[in-house]
């Protein structure tokens, strides 16, 4: 006699789901109605919402089981990422959610009946447990706050009630808001340069006000550009205003400014970007610029009339040197300032042969730490000179 082996509740119950599913997937949206297409959208969230909430519930129950534990997952959250394939961050997030639901029931119910996203619950079950005194009727007030209000605006208003009531745990919360502040600046293959940016919540917003008026002020009756290459362009207008503008830092004793190198091969970026004759006219119009001509005339050798390097100078050495010149330093001009190979308080003139490109940490190890650097060239600098030395490999 053979013994069936039945499937269980939850395989009983999740085939039921599929089969709704199934259903809802055979609906074709766009032949229904506007008034069945909006039934079906609030149907839809509804559902969502409930299936949220049993998801978090389950997910919480595995990690308390431990039936991740197979031998080569560390953790519920690695088991979540390898099995279910969300990132790091999605599974620490779910499983932080989940444990909270369980500390406030009634936020719970609310999701699990679809009164509220699991997004308020998250900003509900982080506000409640910074919050001093906490009862049912609280509780209840912000629930029906969370069914009025987005979340963006939910996060607002219980922020300001965390400040009042608990200004330590909303001080903490601020601190943590400020140790995330970073921006990543990159160039791409094609020299295009990526930013990636987390703002501080008042730097943010200002930021946000200033492009937006700068792309409404710029923005004509014709413009074909799209939204996010208009805030673009606005972007660039406000950083060269920056540039310009009085108290504006200066970078080897002259405003920041485009450098760019022109020959009777063409012209190019101080970094090596080409650059074709219509964007050369389009800098030469709208960017901060200083051209340096590859040609004689440029009065760069000025021996003991003055100590620090002309802009002119400095022009010369990125175009000779390219950047820092210890062997295997890949720092960019940009990082780097001149150095004196004689010094000048021992006679050495500010002259392009006596002069060399090192990056901070190079000049910090030479005059701080009093060590010897090998360069480029083959010599070996000192902080008193360069010493002579074999070619430079491929040299």
């Amino acid at each position: 006699m053979t013994v069936l082996t039945m499937p269980s509740r939850a395989a009983q119950a999740t085939a039921q789901l599929r089969q709704g599913l199934d259903a809802l997937d055979a609906l074709e949206p766009d032949r229904l109605s506007w008034a069945e297409q909006e039934t079906l959208l609030r149907e839809l969230e509804v559902a969502a919402r409930r299936v949220e909430a049993l998801r978090l519930a389950a997910l919480t129950a595995f990690a308390r089981s431990g039936g991740w534990e197979d031998g080569h997952h560390i953790s519920a959250a690695a088991w979540v990422r390898d099995k279910l394939g969300t990132s790091r961050a999605d599974a620490g997030r779910d499983l932080a959610l989940g444990r909270a639901l369980e500390d406030w029931p009634a936020v719970r119910t609310a999701l699990a009946y679809g009164h509220i996203s699991s997004r308020h619950a998250g900003v509900l079950c982080s506000a409640l447990s910074r919050l001093p005194g906490v009862d049912d009727a609280l509780v209840e007030l912000l629930l029906t706050a969370a069914e009025q209000w987005d979340p963006g605006q939910l996060a607002k208003a219980l922020a300001a009630r965390v400040a009042a009531a608990a200004p330590e745990a909303a001080a903490a919360d601020a601190e943590q808001v400020h140790d995330r502040r970073k921006l990543h600046h990159t160039i791409t293959i094609d020299d295009m340069g990526r930013l990636d940016a987390w703002l501080e919540p008042e730097l943010a917003e200002l930021f946000r006000d200033a492009l937006d008026a700068e792309s409404v002020r710029d923005r004509a009756a014709d413009d074909d550009r799209t939204p996010a290459q208009r805030r673009h362009d606005a972007f660039g207008r406000l950083i060269r205003r920056a540039v310009t503008a009085p108290g504006a830092p200066k970078r080897h004793g002259t405003p920041v400014q485009l450098l760019v190198l022109v020959d009777d091969k063409g012209a190019r970026t101080a970094a090596g970007h080409v650059l074709t004759g219509g964007a050369l006219d389009r800098l030469s119009c709208s960017s901060p610029l200083a051209r340096c001509l590859l040609a004689d005339g440029v009065p760069l050798a000025l021996g003991r009339t003055v100590r620090v390097a002309t802009e002119a100078q400095y022009r010369a050495l990125v175009v000779r040197d390219g950047g820092c010149t210890v062997r295997g330093c890949d720092r960019p001009a940009s990082w780097c300032t001149p150095h004196h190979v004689i010094p000048w308080q021992h006679g050495g003139p500010t002259d392009l042969s006596n002069l060399l490109l090192l990056c901070e940490a190079h000049h910090h190890t030479l005059h701080d730490r009093h060590r010897v650097l090998p360069l480029r060239d083959g010599r070996t600098l000192t902080e008193t000179g360069a010493l002579p030395g074999a070619d430079p490999p491929g040299g």
